[in-house]
């Protein structure tokens, strides 16, 4: 299972906790899990294009894998982002 697969069972145990939580049934609450959330996904986009890595790639002529990893990198923030905009919907 890839990373993006995971977004949409993700968004939707949120919304069961929002639904069904005493504790989490506040926006601020919901916010700090989200952040979290959201703080995970760029560490781990930070660790795969790194912009030292970046940077290296294109120095040595391989501008061609810098872009295809800040590519998946932006695909998979924007898919996040399309689940989250879809279950706060």
């Amino acid at each position: 299972m890839t990373l993006h697969e995971l977004f949409i069972p993700i968004m939707h145990t949120i919304l069961l906790i929002w639904n069904n939580s005493k504790f989490y049934k506040t926006p601020p609450r919901l916010v700090v899990l989200i952040r979290e959330i959201c703080n995970a996904i760029i560490s781990k986009a930070r660790d795969f294009a790194s912009g030292q890595t970046i940077f290296s790639l294109i120095q040595s002529d391989e501008t061609q894998e810098a872009y295809q990893k800040l590519q998946i990198t932006i695909d998979i923030c924007t898919k996040f982002k399309d689940a989250y905009f879809e279950y706060k919907a």
